[in-house]
């Protein structure tokens, strides 16, 4: 079985480290030279929070043309690369390949099967915690369960390797459920640690901050009711909660981006809600503003606007 990993991040260097030592044949593809050098020298090295180690060694690149075509194509780069890494990795993509994505947000699941001519497209979400913490290394937090829908077509085959790998796997024919119960904690957490600076615990020890998180989660579940798609959790806002409670170090990845100066998910995440709740006729005030204000934040070191002498 040979699988491309488009994303060699955090996620992508999980699912892919986890598939090489389950004996599958892995090529890892990232845009960034230091990780991708580091991956062939001295193998993909990932360390669990209670110090367990691990290497595997699975083939990395940084140009796609190097690989031949692959059974199964998963993509786990960052939301807004979806488009550029869809259009890298059609070299590897026949007409067999399942193309699946692990990737934030909802609108990758909308992207990816208009974006594709050839292949089966599987959509999955996971709620797996994994970070780089330098080239060719990453820390993986937490193992948590796994999703993939298309479950007649090609979900079944994906969710069977997947296992074969170690992953705790659920198939399904209806995905959107699973993405929105799974999105309930990006949609309460990224924002609020973006705009405040506050580690998962604090943002449910901290009444202003908690206030928020419970706004946007809760606008959220009305917007998903208002589009029909059942409901997996009964009271996402506790389940959120309960999430960061059990986190309470964890540092959200839109944080860590606006730390690190880089873009954030957060239109792919709330933006899509608020844009959901539009259609839908439901308002979406919180989602709608932290959306603003993140992408304002985000100006600050990606576009600095012009200030008026007015």
């Amino acid at each position: 079985m040979r699988i491309g990993i488009v994303g060699a991040g955090a996620m992508g260097g999980l699912f892919g480290s986890k598939l090489a030592d389950a004996g599958m044949d892995v090529v890892l593809i990232d845009t960034w030279n230091e990780h991708v050098s580091a991956i062939n020298e001295d193998g993909l090295r990932v360390r669990t929070p209670d110090g367990d180690r691990s290497v595997t060694h699975p083939t990395a690149t940084t140009d796609p043309a190097e690989v031949s075509s692959v059974d199964v194509v998963i993509i786990t780069v960052k939301t807004d690369a979806t488009v550029d890494a869809l259009e890298a990795a059609t070299p590897i993509i026949d007409a067999e390949t399942i193309v699946a994505t692990f990737q934030n947000g909802f609108t990758a699941h909308e992207t990816i099967p208009d974006r594709i001519d050839t292949g089966t497209f599987v959509g999955g979400t996971t709620r797996h915690g994994a970070r780089v913490v330098e080239p060719g290394m990453i820390v993986h937090d937490a193992s948590a369960e796994t999703v993939v829908g298309n479950s007649d077509n090609g979900g079944n085959q994906l969710a069977e390797i997947l296992t074969t790998a170690g992953f705790e796997m659920k198939s399904t024919s209806d995905i959107r459920p699973y993405l929105w119960d799974k999105q309930f904690i990006s949609i309460g957490v990224k924002p609020t640690a973006a705009l405040t600076g506050h580690v998962n615990g604090d943002l449910v020890e901290f009444d202003a901050a908690a206030e928020v998180l419970e706004e946007l989660v809760s606008e959220a579940d009305r917007v998903r009711e208002a589009k029909g798609i059942n409901a997996i959790t009964t009271n996402p806002v506790a389940m959120v909660k309960a999430f960061c409670r059990t986190n309470p170090d964890h540092v959200s990845s839109a944080l860590e981006d606006v730390r690190n100066h880089r873009k954030t998910e957060i239109e792919h995440i709330n933006g899509a809600v608020a844009r959901y709740g539009e259609e839908a006729g439901v308002p979406t005030p919180y989602n709608q503003v932290v959306t603003d204000l993140v992408t304002a934040k985000e100006h600050q070191y990606t576009n600095q606007p012009s200030r008026s002498n007015g």
